[in-house]
């Protein structure tokens, strides 16, 4: 699945900072090897129809994530059927898998024709990988018959399966990624074009996940890293060949606004939040990626708290929430500091980790619309826009964290007691946080709906009040204002029922007139009303 000839020149290009507000088409053509009609149940000319069904079904799939993240549509030309084969003692493709790449762009160039097609590329059934050819050779011509260009991009799968999303998302997306003009992400490995930005193998479609050594996850998630983004949308914008069509007045490009960068203390969770607008009132997602090159690899590309350079925060699939914790909240409330491998992950691979060492960190906001794709008027396709920010963590200060409630303590519904946390040096330059807001939990930390008090100084004790909600499964949050960092208590509390105020005491009367009287007696503590009837 490596891809030979790296490109730096696009690695360094530039990066787009929104789709260009149109739709890019490109013609497809597809091959594949006798195994892979054969596997379909083709086994001749008259069974060309199961082949475009299953070449349909996964460039179905692809497009919906070029036409999302990149606002690109492939279509696969019709020439594409004099390069199916169904016989495997005749086709043009050997069993060793390294002499496909030519023999791709050799059947193309005999039987489509170079001005028939943008980017070719061919499947086969079984072999374990993939191979791209070149980096960001669509659009171009081979040179001569022994060359590779834009017709050279091969996919055959490790299990055998040429079908589904670990076929269409491990591996095809993967290998029309680099065609376009996208280098890997993963950072095991240091290719050295500026874009090794992910945790270990990686996770998104430029990564390796699930086929090298610390891998975070079994399989890739079906989205293009911001960096890949950025890099295939700087290499099409150099090209010609792709047909631009104008989306204006079908579907605008959604509106990102500048997020503020802010310094914060050692081993202390934060979160992201951005906002963006949709003229077209489309549902955004948002997706918060680091974005720090690596210049470490092997053990050391896992994420760790006295890493100092590159990834330390996996990638996830964008939501619905503009908001990102740093760590995942899982993590956060198990009290921890780091976050192990996803399903199918290495063991000992972490994919967070807060920083326990001063470190600059790096960090893109990509939103989409995810707005559907239209070959008709009005011709539309989704769009995306970016914003980029920067994380400062200082070892002045830190860890800062809840100290009490940390136990599980019952406390009385509507009684006063004492929260405490460690200021440690937070409210000294640079972080500078002069105030804190704290928030109750009765979930078990999922949700805060409960502010005690929105704003008290950063002196690390405050008295509150305890709503009288009871709950076995108590939390308290603190954070700052005006900063991004926070500490959730790590162990769940009880909230029981009010407490039994009793009857007051010394109850007098006096100033009696036929229309009033005033009453007086003793306090009671911890009531804060009285019925008097």
């Amino acid at each position: 699945q490596l891809a030979t000839g790296l490109n730096n020149r696009i690695a360094n290009s530039g990066v787009a900072q929104r789709s260009g507000g149109d739709l890019k088409t490109m013609r497809l053509a597809q091959s594949c090897n006798a195994e892979y009609a054969n596997y379909f149940g083709a086994t001749s000319a008259s069974q060309v129809s199961l082949v475009l069904a299953a070449f349909n079904a996964t460039l179905t799939r692809c497009n919906g994530v070029y036409e999302k993240d990149l606002a690109l549509h492939l279509n696969l030309v019709a020439a594409s059927t004099s390069v199916i084969y169904y016989n495997p003692s005749t086709d043009p493709y050997s069993t060793t898998l390294s002499s496909w790449n030519l023999s791709l762009q050799q059947a193309l160039t005999a039987n489509v024709g170079s001005g028939n097609y943008d980017i070719g590329h061919m499947f086969g059934a079984s072999g374990g990988g993939g191979n791209a050819g070149c980096i960001g050779c669509v659009c171009v011509n081979p040179a001569n018959n022994n060359s590779l260009a834009k017709g050279a991009g091969i996919t055959s799968p490790a299990d055998g399966i040429p079908q589904g999303d670990n076929f269409d998302i491990d591996y095809v997306v993967h290998e029309v990624g680099h065609q376009l003009g996208a280098n890997h992400t993963f950072s095991y490995a240091n290719e050295s074009t500026g874009v090794n930005k992910e945790v270990g193998s990686g996770i998104t479609i430029m990564g390796y996940a699930g086929i090298t050594a610390y891998d975070v996850a079994a399989h890739s998630i079906e989205f293009y890293h911001q960096a890949s983004i950025a890099q295939i949308q700087a290499n099409l914008a150099t090209k010609t060949c792709p047909v631009t069509t104008s989306i204006a007045g079908a579907n605008a490009t959604p509106v990102v606004n500048a997020v503020s960068n802010y310094t914060i203390p050692i081993s202390t969770p934060f979160a992201l939040t951005g906002s963006a607008s949709d003229a077209d009132g489309d549902a955004l997602t948002y997706s918060w990626e680091q974005n720090d090159n690596s210049t470490v690899t092997g053990a050391n590309s896992k994420a760790s708290p006295t890493k100092t350079t590159g990834p330390n925060w996996i990638s996830f699939r964008p939501t619905t929430s503009p908001t990102r914790l740093f760590p995942q909240l899982s993590t956060i409330l198990a009290g921890g500091l780091t976050t192990g491998p996803l399903a199918g992950g290495d063991a000992g691979t972490t994919i967070e980790a807060l920083s326990s060492v001063s470190r600059t960190l790096n960090f893109r906001l990509t939103v989409r619309d995810n707005a559907p794709y239209s070959s008709t008027v009005p011709v539309s396709v989704g769009q995306s826009q970016f914003t980029d920010m920067v994380v400062t963590v200082s070892n002045t200060s830190g860890p800062f964290a809840v100290t009490a409630p940390n136990t599980n303590v019952t406390w009385a519904g509507n009684s006063s007691q004492t929260i405490t946390w460690a200021v440690a040096n937070t409210t000294a330059s640079p972080v500078s946080c002069a105030n804190v807001k704290i928030s109750l939990s009765t979930d078990g930390g999922l949700t805060f709906p409960t502010v005690l008090i929105a704003s008290t100084p950063n002196d690390g004790s405050q008295a509150v009040t305890i709503p009288a909600t009871p709950s076995t499964t108590a939390r308290i949050k603190i954070e700052s204002v005006g900063n991004i960092f926070f500490d959730i208590s790590n162990t769940n509390f009880t909230i029981g029922g009010a407490v039994a105020c009793g009857d007051p005491a010394g109850l007098a009367s006096s100033a009696i007139t036929t229309s009033s009287a005033t009453l007086s007696w003793s306090a009671v503590s911890g009531a804060n009303n009285y019925d008097v009837d």
